[in-house]
Formats: C-alpha cells, sequence, structure tokens
C-alpha cells in the first residue's frame, strides 16, 4: 500500500493509504469495459444498440465508484488544506489590503507632484522669457540656469506605466471582444425561454441514462 502523508504546521497529520488492491481490481474492470466497448464497432443493429446501451450504463456506473474512492482519499486532504488556507489567510488578508492602500496614497501624491511640477515648468518658462527678453538672450539659456526640482528616488519601489482599460460604452465595442455566456443562455432555455434575438434554439437529441 502507498502512504501519502500530510502535515501542517501544527503538527496535525493526516496518513492517507492509497489501496493499491483496490486500484488494481477497478483497472481490470475499467480494460474490460473499455475492451468490450472497441469491440462494439458499429451500432446498426438492435442487438448493437442494447448492448451499447448496456455498456455505457456500466461505464456511468464506474465513473461514480472511480470518484467515489478518488473522494475518499482527497477530502481529507481538501479539508486539511482549507483549513490551512484559513489560517494564513487572516494574516495575508489585512497585509494586501495595507499594501493596497499604501500604493494608492504613493500614486496619489505622484500624480499631485506631476501636476505642480507642470504648472511650474509654466511659470517658470514664463518668467525665462521675460528674462531673455531683456537680456537679449536665449529662453533655454534662461532655464538652464534656474534650479531643477529632484524627484523622489524610493529605494524599494519605482513607478512603470502599463495599459489597462475601462468600457466607456459598451454599445462601441467590437463584436470580436465580446463573449456569449453560454450558462446564462443555458439557463434562460431551460427556464422556458424560446426566443433569443441572434440565437437559434433548437431540441436535440442525447442519450440519458435512467436512474
Amino acid at each position: 500500500m502507498e502512504k501519502v502523508k500530510v502535515v501542517d504546521n501544527k503538527n496535525n497529520e493526516i496518513l492517507v493509504i492509497l489501496d493499491e488492491k483496490e486500484i488494481v481490481v477497478i483497472q481490470d474492470d475499467i480494460g474490460a469495459i473499455i475492451s468490450e466497448a472497441k469491440k462494439l464497432q458499429d451500432v446498426d443493429t438492435d442487438k448493437n444498440y442494447t448492448d451499447a446501451d448496456e455498456i455505457i450504463s456500466r461505464i456511468s456506473k464506474m465513473l461514480k465508484r472511480i470518484d467515489k474512492t478518488r473522494k475518499f482519499y482527497t477530502d481529507p486532504l481538501k479539508e486539511q488544506v482549507k483549513k490551512i488556507n484559513q489560517r494564513y489567510e487572516k494574516y495575508s488578508v489585512p497585509m494586501l489590503e495595507a499594501d493596497n492602500a499604501l500604493r494608492g496614497k504613493m500614486l496619489v501624491f505622484r500624480q499631485k507632484q506631476e501636476v505642480r511640477r507642470r504648472e511650474e515648468e509654466v511659470t517658470a518658462r514664463l518668467e525665462a522669457e521675460k528674462i531673455a527678453k531683456k537680456e537679449n538672450i536665449l529662453v533655454d539659456e534662461v532655464l538652464e540656469s534656474f534650479d531643477k526640482e529632484s524627484t523622489i528616488e524610493a529605494d524599494n519601489s519605482t513607478i512603470k506605466k502599463i495599459w489597462d482599460f475601462e468600457v466607456t460604452d459598451f454599445e462601441q465595442i467590437p463584436r470580436r471582444y465580446l463573449v456569449v455566456e453560454s450558462a446564462i443562455v443555458r439557463n434562460e432555455i431551460w427556464a422556458g425561454i424560446r426566443e433569443i434575438k441572434g440565437i437559434r434554439i433548437f431540441q436535440k437529441e442525447i442519450i440519458s441514462l435512467k436512474k
């Protein structure tokens, strides 16, 4: 038997023992079903149809068996992972909130600094033009003589620009960027809706196993 052990930081252990014998039995049963399905190459007679019906019924039962066995092993692990995530989320969530708040304040400060810098540039140029005209020199020469305000250089972060977007007019968005929510459409159809503009609603046959 293969053993899988999960240990958290509190030394809580979950020991999962995989039953190799059970796995071998499942593999053998799967192999037999798949073999029979492959032998039935065509469904062109009443007998073939009933044989196929029997095989898909066995496949359905086997899938349920596999899923039940899988969950027997994975559910305890998922529950333990859930507990571990919850334990650490109570530390990480407030940290992320603080991080986002500070980044927002830093960006607001940078934006205010940029507005002030542009205003000061306009004022400096106007002053430089007056001096240049009075002394008969170039405006750029005057500007070069002015003291320039230094920008903030942080030790741990920098500013970079990235491309982003926001929707301003949904009706103007090209069709290639629009996605049909299939789940919503199907829910509407199941609820009884039979007409939706741009969508053909129709019935089709599927094979459904009897309960």
